[in-house]
């Protein structure tokens, strides 16, 4: 496949499985990369993660945060393979868009974006003359988005994939992959290979020179993690993502910094990303031996103080990450980090001082089981290393992906390695994963957590029309999360990117956003 024709080509393999492209649809990393070169929405996030025009040129949102209009960018034209002009983007594509995602024929994974904020009763009706109906094109140029209440965050959720905007297929209910993004789909062999190649009828500028810079993209789909880094050694792909845990100590020091011998091949790109790890209790399952609430809280307390953070960044992480000292919200949230408070400490010592309250000791060790997958082995055995120390005894309990999601769905385990990465920027997606109305199965509160202070907190914070200070609210839930201990806080994620050192204009971003619009080849 490789001729003149892939030169000025960005190319990488993506070792993770991708099943669709389809914006309804896609669920991992690897899918939203793809996704998001093909399509775009309404707004999209900068590096700064600043909400920006994309699609829309403007915006207005009413007093009660219930009613936002949007104004369509003019001249954005849906383009096929053959880079021809089929259909001039409007309003009426939006709505189309947004009701095939909350369809529930549509069974799209994406459907919570909206479908607890408007009225699907008038959607199911098909009323579109009611005031609250939530989808309207008031005209070709406009769309008005009706929330049935307030919800702050709203805006940032329609720059997520599931809110991209792609042509109606009017012939029935196949999906057309035909978008407004940078790239049109050219060739898409499954688990082999996908192309995508230049827009030429893009409709966004870098000063007066049009994007995207390069000529296309050239996507591997080889599960071998190893074979795909020795290629991007060999300088078959320009990136890679992520560090390799085979070659991690060969590539960086243990501060985060590529070693001298290799900084003149490649480029590090790294800085924070929106990715807490963490370690989860199931809060209706008591451990063995721990006889009540009260004793089960200490022992929470116990494992996060016995946790010495800086030794899993240090060792296992060569530096790409920050010990979690306070709470579950992590950096890289600008307006959010002003606020924050750090009330997490590590003293192994006073940790078994109260396990010895509790009643376990050298001859009467607690036994605990932690379940994960292959992937975070390493994290669990330092755990098991550390914990030692204050009379636990782990047991590092090792699944397939997909089963541990089974299990801690069904609260069949006491305790689980867990990770949860934005799905939009705001503090909110982070602390909705204690909010008890979100329990599983209705939501991500995988612990069960349940504290009616917290959740009146969650609530004003998000909901209330009231000019308040969002953030200040948030960094007060967080702080309940840092004395209850839901979970053990381990620490917050950075984004690491190898290119290789011709490759120009990749930003870091703390989504862990592919943005290739302005990249070039020298």
């Amino acid at each position: 496949m490789e001729n003149s024709s892939s030169v000025n080509y960005f190319r990488y393999n993506e070792d993770a499985s991708v099943q669709s492209i389809d914006p309804a649809f896609v669920r991992s990393q690897a899918e939203n990369w793809l996704c998001s070169q093909l399509f775009e929405g309404l707004v999209e996030l900068n590096e700064h993660l600043e909400i920006v025009p994309c699609l829309a040129n403007g915006w207005t949102i009413s007093e009660d945060f219930k009613t936002l209009i949007f104004s369509i960018k003019p001249n954005v034209w849906f383009v096929d393979a053959q880079h021809k002009k089929v259909k001039e983007m409007n309003a009426h594509d939006v709505v189309s868009s947004f009701l095939r995602i909350v369809n529930p024929q549509t069974a799209s994974p994406g459907a919570w974006v909206f479908n607890d904020k408007i009225r699907m009763d008038l959607i199911e009706s098909n009323d579109t003359l009611h005031s609250e109906f939530p989808f309207k094109a008031i005209t070709k140029d406009s769309i008005q988005i009706t929330l049935s209440q307030s919800f702050r965050p709203m805006l940032s959720l329609l720059a997520m994939p599931y809110c991209f905007i792609h042509l109606h297929n009017d012939k029935g209910a196949h999906f057309l992959p035909l978008g407004t993004g940078p790239f049109t789909l050219k060739a898409w062999e499954k688990n082999v290979t996908l192309l995508m190649q230049k827009n030429r009828h893009y409709h966004q500028y870098m000063h007066d020179l049009p994007l995207p810079l390069l000529e296309g993209v050239w996507v591997d789909l080889n599960k071998n993690k190893q074979s795909a880094f020795m290629g991007f050694l060999a300088g078959k792909y320009h990136f890679f993502n992520g560090i390799y845990s085979l070659s991690k100590d060969e590539l960086f020091t243990q501060s985060g910094a590529l070693k001298e011998k290799y900084q003149t091949r490649f480029h590090l790109i790294s800085g924070p990303f929106l990715n807490t790890e963490y370690i989860g209790f199931n809060l209706e399952k008591r451990p063995e031996g721990i006889v009540d609430d009260h004793d089960y809280l200490i022992l929470r307390t116990c494992l996060n103080i016995a946790t010495q953070r800086s030794e899993i960044v240090t060792f296992l992480k060569n530096g790409f990450g920050e010990p979690s000292l306070s709470g579950f919200i992590p950096y890289g949230l600008p307006i959010y980090d002003t606020y924050r408070h750090s009330n997490v400490i590590e003293d192994p010592k006073r940790a078994e001082y109260l396990m010895t309250q509790l009643g376990f000791g050298p001859q009467n060790r607690l036994t605990l089981s932690l379940h994960t997958t292959s992937d975070y082995v390493d994290i669990a055995l330092l755990l098991k290393n550390q914990w030692s120390k204050i009379f636990v005894d782990l047991k590092v309990e090792i699944h397939q992906g997909g089963f541990l999601r089974q299990l801690i769905k069904k609260g069949d385990i006491e305790m689980f390695r867990g990770s949860w990465i934005a799905d939009y920027p705001d503090p909110e997606n982070f602390l909705a994963c204690f909010y008890s109305p979100y329990k599983t199965p209705y939501g991500p509160n995988y612990t069960r957590y349940h504290n009616p202070t917290f959740d009146s907190i969650y609530r004003i914070s998000n909901y209330s029309s009231a000019p308040i200070n969002r953030y200040e609210w948030h960094a007060k839930a967080d702080q309940l999360l840092q004395s209850d201990f839901p979970v053990i806080f381990l620490f917050y994620d950075k984004t690491v990117r190898l290119t290789q050192s011709n490759v120009k204009g990749l930003p870091s971003h703390p989504m862990n956003f592919l943005n290739l619009k302005k990249v070039h080849l020298e």
